[in-house]
This record gives structure tokens, C-alpha cells and sequence, in this order.
């Protein structure tokens, strides 16, 4: 491995404004050329403030108090605007939403190059193989609003790609995307390695891509580094470690009943189909029933229709010529009232649905507007808040806390409604294994109360353990119906539909040896 630093850090120390702690303290390392570093460390911890960090972003963007130097490809990022900083390093924020602004995707993967004031015809070129490398061939002109949460980190990472620059700096890339994604976007950064020297470091949850991939780890605890060392060193410290380490990979108990379901059966599909302008077809004549009581897990790869599934339950999107049966009524016939009473839905970023000022409002949003007095509201709020543990938080600003409250504070505002049917797209999406867990046993208490809930995800280690059942998408179909257990030996199912089975499900009542989903990847 070349030995030269792309990328320095010198006692580095970071706190906000008005913060009391730091969000780093006396950080020192260097990132080498054709070097993978992984950043892990529970949330908060400040892997998205190290990533911050490295192209200028913090300070010049985001203020506060910043001691210590960085230096990205030799220049000292305090007496270098972001502007010039952004050619040595590119960045893919957590949310990819909050860099794509493109009309179309094809113009977000060339506007890098377009500044750089290369020509059309070679901009064209780069592209097109950036989009193709990623996944995205084909969607040239689709707007990227369109896209999947996947597809739009993936685009993410096509468009900093572009830019050419010698240093890949990623915070939670993988987070949204689907096993074979996943397994595709590591084996480009690979290639990129090895044909550019291109230098990655990369904040991830991800312990099954930080062992295969990174040549080196960080962990980070409350802004300080506890160790940098090979995978193998520090994945086998977590063991000795295990009270303060923040990423045990325990896979629990699989749920392995056949069906699980209540007597009742509370929701139906019935061949919905839902087609997007231009013809993509995102659902094809899809049909289910989900019980009282019943937690049903939807995975598949990005784009399999696993979101648009969600929104034809909640009445976005239409599923012509289906219907949606809640408690023997079609969705179609309801009110809005009388639908936000029967199903409350978290979208898969939960900062787009928060937007009042203390996390008591947010929560009382939904009975204040179904029309519940003082006390009723009240009531709900408590039991909401409490449920979710944010009773002590409750007069805070949502945005102000940190990832796993944020999606808490979503989570409460749909408890709140004590509906039948609680839909989820990613609650758990950039969580470490801490929240995730809670998120998930939160989840476990309302279907143990008898809500129906389904829940989107990709990991399929978390939902083996806690769904009752699970339904696999591909192409906009279920293509698979059954308990996890039964679902985990279809292996050859799995790797079709996109997903990857994780190293530690083998032996626990099923074949997790999932195939490899390694493909050929090109060096742009």
C-alpha cells in the first residue's frame, strides 16, 4: 500500500455553537492513496462531523470551534475556500436528498465535470459510465425525486465520482441500498482503488462491508478515536470489549412460526398496480393480507417497489385497477380524517415529516387535527412520548436532536394516532446497532398491542428477528411469502431479489451462505 497521505488530521478538536461537549477532540491519523478507511461508532459519535471535516465543509459551512489542522491533498482547509477543496475531496452527505438538485439524473452525474469546464462530448462519456457503474443505466432522463431512496444514494455517489478527485470521502453510503447494491457500489470503490489510487474514507454501520473491504477501521466513541487498526484486530476486540462497543452483531431469535396472524384480518391488497409517468411500472398486480397483531418485513432490492407499496396503503398513490380493504372498507371511500385515523406511515426520511417546534407539538399534531380535546391529546402525547422514551425531550426542537430521537420523534407522532395499521419505510435506516434495537423492540410492543405494522428495510438479520413474516419484492411483484425462517434456505431466491443473507444468520435454521453478487466493474 503507498505510504503517502492524501488526507490529514492534526489534533483535530470540533464543538458547534452553543454546544457544551466536543463533537471531535484530539484527532490524528492520515488517509493513504489506494487506502479504505472505515469510520464506525455509535450515532453521535461524530463520524458525520469527521466526514464534514475533510473538504472544508466544517469550518467554512458549518461554524463553531474548530482547533487543531486538516490537510486534503496538502492544502490546510482553513486557508482554502470549499470551492477549491471540493476538487481534491468529493463528499456524499448521510441524506442524499440534501445534494441532489438536478431536473434529471443525467444532469446531476455532469454537472461536477460541466464546472470543471471539460467538453459536452467528454462529460457525456463520463456519465453515462458513472451511471451505468452505479446501477442507474437507463434513468438518464428520469427527475431524481422519482427515484428510490437507494437509487438516490447511488446517484450520489455518481455525481462526487465525476468530479475525478483523488480523495472519496462517504458518510453512510450503503445505508439505503439493498445487498446487491451494496455488494456492487464496494467492488466500484475497489476498482477505483486499484486503477485511480483513490483514497475512501467511509462513516458506516455496515460490519459485514467494513470486514470485506476496509483495509483499515476507526472507531469512534463521543469524538475521540478508541482505535484505528486492521478489521480483523478491531472486529475481534468488540468480543473483550463488548459493554462499550457499539456495534455487537448479536442476531437473536429467529421468529419461526409459519403464520402469526390474528383471526381478523385488518389489511388487503388486492392487485394494485401502480405505473409512474413514462411507463415504469412500480407495482404489478400485488395482493396480501396482513392480521391483527401481525409485524410483516418488506425487503428487496431498490427500486423492487417496496415504497410505492407503502403509499398505495396510505391513499398517495392510486393502486389502479386494485383496491386497499382496511377493516372491510375500501381505502378509496374513506375521508382523510378517516384514513389518518385507521393508518399512520413514518416516511423513510423522518426529518421531511417533522416541522413543529418542540417534540410535544409533533406528536400532538395528528389528534389536535382529528380533532381530540385537551385531554385526549394529552393522554395520547404522554403514552407516545413515553413509549418512545422521549418524555424527558418533549419541549426540545426536533431537528436539534440527534439521528435515532429524530426518527423517535417521527415514530411518536404516528403512535400518537393509535391507529390500526402502522406503516415504516427504513426506521432503522442509519442507526447503529443501539437504535436500531430500539426502534425495533418499540415496534415489537405495538404489534405485541395488536397493530398491524409493516415495516420496509434492508437488513434482513434485524427483521429475521423481530418480523412475524416477510414479503420479498422484485420488479414491483412479492415474489416471496412466508415466515423468515422458511424465507432465510430459499437462497437463490434471495440473491435474485437483490438481497444479501448476512455471515452470522448460517446455521440458525437456515442456509445464510448467501451466493456472491461480486460482478465486473469498470475503472472510470
Amino acid at each position: 500500500m503507498p505510504d503517502r497521505a492524501v488526507l490529514e488530521f492534526r489534533n483535530l478538536s470540533f464543538r458547534y455553537p452553543a454546544a457544551d461537549g466536543w463533537a471531535l477532540e484530539d484527532l490524528s491519523f492520515a488517509l493513504r492513496k489506494g487506502e479504505l478507511i472505515a469510520v464506525i461508532g455509535g450515532n453521535g459519535a461524530g463520524k458525520s462531523s469527521l466526514c464534514k471535516c475533510a473538504n472544508g465543509i466544517i469550518p467554512h459551512s458549518e461554524g463553531g470551534f474548530l482547533k487543531g489542522r486538516v490537510f486534503t491533498a496538502g492544502l490546510d482547509t482553513r486557508a482554502h475556500p470549499v470551492s477549491v477543496l471540493a476538487r481534491e475531496a468529493g463528499l456524499v452527505l448521510e441524506d442524499p436528498d440534501a445534494q441532489l438538485f438536478a431536473t434529471t439524473v443525467l444532469n446531476e452525474a455532469a454537472f461536477g465535470p460541466e464546472n470543471l469546464g471539460l467538453e459536452p462530448a467528454v462529460i457525456r462519456v463520463i456519465a453515462a459510465e458513472l451511471l451505468s457503474a452505479v446501477g442507474l443505466a437507463g434513468l438518464d432522463a428520469r427527475p431524481p425525486s422519482t427515484l428510490s431512496g437507494g437509487q438516490k444514494q447511488r446517484l450520489a455517489v455518481a455525481a462526487a465520482l465525476a468530479m475525478k478527485a483523488g480523495i472519496l470521502v462517504l458518510d453512510e453510503p450503503t445505508s439505503r441500498l439493498d445487498g446487491e447494491g451494496s455488494e456492487a457500489l464496494m467492488d466500484l470503490l475497489g476498482e477505483l482503488k486499484k486503477c485511480r489510487g483513490l483514497a475512501i474514507l467511509m462513516a458506516t454501520h455496515d460490519l459485514d462491508l467494513v470486514r470485506r473491504h476496509a483495509d483499515r477501521v476507526l472507531v469512534l466513541e463521543k469524538g475521540k478515536i478508541l482505535a484505528l487498526d486492521t478489521p480483523e484486530r478491531v472486529l475481534a476486540a468488540e468480543s473483550r470489549r463488548a459493554p462499550s462497543f457499539p456495534f455487537r452483531e448479536t442476531a437473536g431469535e429467529f421468529i419461526v412460526a409459519a403464520d402469526q396472524r390474528g383471526a381478523r384480518d385488518v389489511l388487503e391488497m388486492e392487485n394494485a398496480t401502480s405505473v409512474y409517468p413514462g411507463g415504469i411500472a412500480a407495482l404489478r398486480n400485488v395482493g396480501f393480507k396482513a392480521g391483527a397483531g401481525e409485524f410483516i418485513g418488506i425487503v428487496g432490492r431498490n427500486g423492487s417497489g417496496k415504497t410505492t407499496l407503502l403509499k398505495c396503503l396510505t391513499g398517495l398513490v392510486e393502486p389502479f385497477p386494485g383496491k386497499v380493504l382496511i377493516k372491510g372498507r375500501d381505502l378509496a371511500d374513506l375521508s382523510p380524517p378517516e384514513l389518518a385515523a385507521r393508518v399512520a406511515y413514518v416516511q423513510q426520511n423522518p426529518d421531511l415529516q417533522l416541522f413543529s417546534d418542540t417534540v410535544r407539538k409533533e406528536a400532538a399534531f395528528g389528534p389536535v387535527n382529528l380533532g381530540f380535546g385537551r385531554e385526549e391529546t394529552d393522554r395520547r402525547v404522554r403514552r407516545a412520548l413515553g413509549l418512545v422514551g422521549l418524555s424527558g425531550k418533549a419541549e426540545e426542537h426536533p431537528l436539534g436532536l440527534d439521528r435515532t430521537d429524530r426518527a423517535l420523534t417521527a415514530l411518536a407522532s404516528a403512535i400518537a394516532m393509535e391507529s390500526a395499521v402502522l406503516l415504516l419505510d427504513e426506521p432503522t435506516c442509519g442507526q447503529d446497532h443501539a437504535g436500531a434495537i430500539r426502534i425495533m423492540e418499540i415496534i415489537r410492543a405495538l404489534r405485541n398491542e395488536g397493530r398491524t405494522v409493516l415495516v420496509v428495510g434492508h437488513d434482513l438479520r434485524l427483521l429475521a428477528r423481530y418480523a412475524d413474516r416477510l414479503l420479498v419484492m422484485d420488479g414491483g411483484a412479492i415474489v416471496a411469502d412466508g415466515a423468515a425462517g422458511d424465507l432465510l434456505s430459499r437462497k437463490d431466491m434471495l440473491q435474485d431479489a437483490g438481497l444479501r443473507v448476512p455471515h452470522d444468520l448460517d446455521g440458525r435454521g437456515a442456509d445464510g451462505n448467501a451466493p456472491s453478487t461480486r460482478k465486473e466493474t469498470i475503472c472510470v
